[in-house]
């Protein structure tokens, strides 16, 4: 599966989307609260979206265009359309464009078959639903997430300025984390975030830890116990109904380092036929 990186230019869709709903925001005269009361989209997931530190999922998106009357693309420019004068300037080197009104697509020199047109729209419509359900996916259990941190009293810091390859860190003592929106890779956010509450939950006796540190790949007893913590973390998310035991799909949804496999497996196997509940965070700390 695809990994859902941070390019330059969804750096700026950040600020372009940032930008747009403050405007929207002054315009109708109303508060953020009244945006998650009508929409339900959680209050942190929304300062994220005006603070310019998250790109919001397609379907917050269209909930958000609806709160203001706007089409989508006046909030998120990735859903504007070209129109016929912005194709014209669109670079179709390697594409053939005769007079004639039907368009004749080719590669290196050869017209590409009818037939090998079509499986290309469908594979890029598959791709296209399938990036939107992870996009869709990362929020949801982000937003899940960050509703435990605040039943748990953990405070989560959101500085926009990372470079994204700044890993996030945690101080168990003080109840913080400080994460990376700009995270090169978003769809790891979610297992990032989590691991980094399991070291405030397991109460770990340290100072900050930081994410993908030298003894993050297993190494020691207490990343091993906070990676396994992590993964039921995330687990608690999905009813025994909603998810299968697949642990590659699960670690691919994620973006789960692969010598974590056997940890998966395993926490996974037990969730998936019940020989472990679902975590229960009222006894934890």
């Amino acid at each position: 599966m695809a990994r859902t990186e941070l390019t330059p230019q969804d750096i700026e869709y950040k600020k372009i989307i940032s930008s747009k709903l403050n405007s929207l925001l002054n315009s109708a005269n109303k508060k953020q609260i009244d945006i998650t009361r009508q929409t339900g989209i959680p209050a942190s997931t929304l300062t994220g979206y005006f603070k310019g530190t998250r790109l919001p999922a397609p379907k917050n998106v269209a909930k958000l265009a609806s709160f203001f009357n706007v089409p989508d693309y006046e909030i998120d420019p990735r859903f504007k359309k070209n129109t016929d004068d912005e194709k014209e300037h669109i670079d179709l080197t390697g594409i053939s464009r005769p007079e004639t009104e039907e368009k004749i697509f080719s590669y290196e020199g050869k017209e590409i078959p009818k037939r090998d047109l079509e499986l290309i729209r469908r594979i890029l419509e598959t791709l296209y639903s399938i990036l939107h359900r992870i996009m869709d996916l990362t929020e949801d259990v982000l937003d899940y997430l960050l509703s435990i941190c605040k039943k748990k009293h953990i405070k989560c810091f959101w500085p926009s300025s990372l470079d994204p390859h700044t890993p996030p860190t945690a101080l168990p003592s003080k109840r913080r984390i400080v994460m990376n929106p700009n995270w090169h890779n978003q769809i790891a956010i979610p297992f990032q975030l989590a691991h980094e509450m399991a070291h405030i939950l397991n109460g770990d006796d340290t100072n900050w830890i930081r994410y993908y540190q030298g003894t993050y790949r297993g190494e020691s007893k207490l990343e091993y116990n906070t990676n396994k913590t992590a993964i039921r973390i995330l687990l608690s998310y999905f009813g025994t109904d909603d998810i299968v035991y697949n642990p590659i799909s699960f670690m691919n949804s994620f973006a789960i380092p692969s010598y974590l496999g056997s940890a998966v497996s395993e926490e996974l196997g037990a969730y998936c036929y019940g020989v472990k509940d679902k975590i229960n965070f009222d006894s934890i700390y």
